[in-house]
């Protein structure tokens, strides 16, 4: 068999996915599951880590028996996520993650959360808060170009531009 076959047959989440879904597999299932969440610790990186656990969550939406370990799986990606470093990278995991949670009473509390933390990084606030409004204007008016030219003032202070801009300056 090819690399492919192997990986897919031979693995934890290839054997769990092979298993007959009959009631006496379900607590081998249920330690195959425990044992590859526990595994994703292991993973170094947050973005990866959040993927291996949004892949076992997918796995598991579809079993009503292990409703509790998909919550587990949704929640621990969602904290994965908040230790992203790269803003952008983190906001693009919280927003699959929210894409990706049932929207039902079950995971409310984790749906807040992910709202909260997504809606924080869009505001205006967090983006200008720790920004003084005194240093910003000082800043816009130490970088506004030097004033009109005498040249530009003669030649537009004429009876041919009364309402400009520049004729309206000139006059200043």
């Amino acid at each position: 068999p090819n690399d492919y076959v192997f990986f897919r047959r031979y693995t934890l989440m290839g054997i769990l996915s092979d298993m007959p879904k009959e009631p006496e597999f379900d607590g081998a299932y249920r330690d195959g599951i425990e044992l590859a969440i526990k595994a994703t610790e292991l993973i170094g990186e947050p973005y990866y880590r959040k993927y291996a656990l949004m892949y076992l969550a997918d796995i598991l939406k579809e079993r009503e028996d292990v409703f509790d370990l998909y919550r587990r799986t949704l929640t621990e990606a969602h904290t994965v996520a908040l230790t992203i470093k790269d803003q952008f990278a983190k906001q693009f995991a919280l927003i699959y993650i929210l894409q990706q949670t049932p929207k039902t009473p079950g995971f409310m509390e984790l749906l807040e959360s992910v709202i909260s933390e997504s809606l924080a990084f869009f505001t205006l606030k967090k983006w200008v808060g720790d920004i003084d409004a005194v240093d910003m204007v000082d800043y816009i008016l130490s970088a506004e170009e030097p004033g009109i030219s005498d040249s530009k003032k003669r030649r537009f202070d004429s009876p041919y531009f009364p309402n400009s801009v520049l004729a309206t300056a000139a006059r200043i």
